[in-house]
């Protein structure tokens, strides 16, 4: 057998605090080498001058109280093993672990100190539910590697797989156990910090594991990633997910920031049609095409009421898009109290596509309200010059998305009885769409409305993105003034409120 060894170059002392021990080092230095083991049951670890370990193991077990890991200087284990069956060891202060941190028994908490794996061989072994890293005080788990086209690279096996054709470079992944705030909705009790020298065109897709312990009161099948900038939270869709093995994964990342997961977006896939641009089945997308749309959604500016939502942006490459799918212009949705429907509980600007699908920003997929729980609400849908709608009824939405089509039949609408002069929605030939022609968005058209088209008509402009284009072909003139004046006799308003 293998002789063990424990070399001592300082004094240890033992010091009894009512029924707790803690094994001291008060000055010099302690070197652990090749398989000396240091057990310590129900006993503190203090380091108050040097331990140096080129092999070894210390072992916090017991079944009794809470040991920390303290002193004054910090501590580079070799390996430290966590076995203790009552109890929750816990860092006093910053430590490091070069080899091996083994969960197996008990839990270990980070206490708001920091725990660094070691940049060759530092890695978690056995971590399980009954026995895993926590840290509600603060406190992260580092780790850094080089990360080259990685394939599921689980870096220490820090919870997370990362897989991407780029190379990474040096990587440096921070894994916390505090819930992070999205959005006003708390995450799941883990967070990563993921930090690459190269962190642009990944085209990554990462597996974010998690133990049901850490869900903080979330729905396991409801989880969905969710990526942090430093300024704004962006919902990612779950890929893949596997609740009973504990995990989801997400795809087609760009670039690495903080990451959560969380409670999903809710998501809905409305269809309008607008009266303006509509023409043999579609609308037109002449502003799309003569690159009149602008990259910012126009609402904010325009003085619409923006909750939760606003500042929207797209990429040159949804604005490429021809055919079915082209996009028409910004639309403004709005989700209402499913009580009191005249009252707006979030907003999000969109994009309308020429066939009637309204999306996100990426072009094609459902529109996602982050930041609300599932729930019953009114759908309202409005534009920058047409007057706006909303759902007859209050609508259940959740993380999978819902699809509602107006243009389906006049009563997919809601009638405001108080309204005479006109109903919800235009008819445009079996198909049903907002009425043209508010081009001061106040949700009236009326003689208003037509003398400023009028002005703005007189001389002709072209090449304009203006709310006095009623038909949305680029271009202000006569014929915009005699839609505007024709649509306002009689005066008509939005079925809103």
């Amino acid at each position: 057998m293998k002789k063990q060894s424990l070399t001592i170059l300082a004094m240890v002392c033992w010091m009894a605090g009512q029924a707790q021990f803690t094994l001291k080092i008060a000055g010099g230095e302690v070197k652990t080498t090749g398989d000396a083991q240091v057990v310590l049951k129900n006993a503190n670890w203090q380091n108050n001058a040097t331990f140096t370990a080129t092999g070894g193991e210390v072992a916090l077990t017991g079944d009794a109280a809470s040991p920390s890991i303290g002193g004054t200087s910090e501590t580079t284990f070799y390996h430290l093993e966590i076995d203790k069956t009552a109890g929750t060891a816990q860092l006093g202060q910053a430590a490091a672990v070069e080899y091996e941190l083994r969960m197996t028994a008990g839990h270990l908490d980070l206490n708001g100190h920091d725990l660094t794996l070691g940049n060759t061989n530092g890695q978690i072994a056995g971590e399980k539910e009954s026995s895993r890293i926590i840290g509600p005080n603060g406190g992260e788990i580092i780790k850094t590697v080089p990360l080259d086209a990685p394939s599921a690279a689980n870096p220490g096996n820090i919870g997370l797989e990362i897989t991407s054709t780029e190379n990474l470079g040096s990587t440096e992944i921070r894994r916390g156990h505090e819930p992070q705030d999205i959005l006003g909705l708390e995450g799941i009790e883990r967070h990563f910090t993921i930090t690459p020298a190269n962190n642009a065109g990944l085209d990554a897709s990462v597996r974010f594991l998690y133990f049901d312990g850490e869900l903080n009161g979330l729905t396991e099948a409801e989880l969905e990633p969710w990526r942090y900038d430093g300024a704004n939270w962006t919902n990612y869709p779950a890929t893949d997910s596997d609740p009973a093995a504990n995990w989801v994964e997400t795809a087609n990342i760009d670039a690495f920031s903080t990451w959560t997961l969380g409670q999903g977006a809710v998501k809905i896939n409305p269809k309008i049609l607008l009266q303006g641009p509509f023409a043999a089945g579609l609308m037109n997308d002449d502003l799309r095409s003569a690159s009149l749309l602008p990259a910012s959604e126009p609402y904010t500016a325009l003085g619409f009421t923006q909750v939760g939502g606003g500042g929207e942006t797209v990429s040159p490459g949804v604005f490429a898009v021809t055919g079915n799918d082209a996009i028409v212009d910004w639309v403004f949705l709005e989700l209402r109290d499913k009580n009191s429907p005249s009252t707006v509980v979030r907003t999000k600007p969109a994009l309308l596509q020429r066939d009637g699908d309204v999306v996100d920003m990426d072009g094609t997929s459902a529109v996602k309200f982050p930041g609300l729980a599932a729930d019953e609400y009114f759908l309202a849908v409005r534009h920058r010059n047409h007057l706006g709608i909303r759902t007859a009824a209050a609508l259940a939405l959740s993380i999978a998305a819902s699809s509602y089509d107006f243009s389906s039949s006049l009563s997919q609408a809601w009638d405001n009885p108080a309204i005479t002069s006109n109903d919800a929605m235009v008819d445009l030939g079996g198909s049903y769409g907002l009425f043209r022609a508010d081009v001061n968005a106040n949700g009236s058209v009326n003689v208003l409305d037509f003398i400023l088209t009028k002005n703005q008509s007189t001389p002709n402009q072209s090449g304009v993105y203006l709310g006095t284009d009623v038909n949305l072909n680029g271009s202000v003139n006569v014929l915009d003034f005699i839609l505007t004046k024709n649509q306002s006799t009689p005066n008509k308003s939005a079925h809103l409120d």
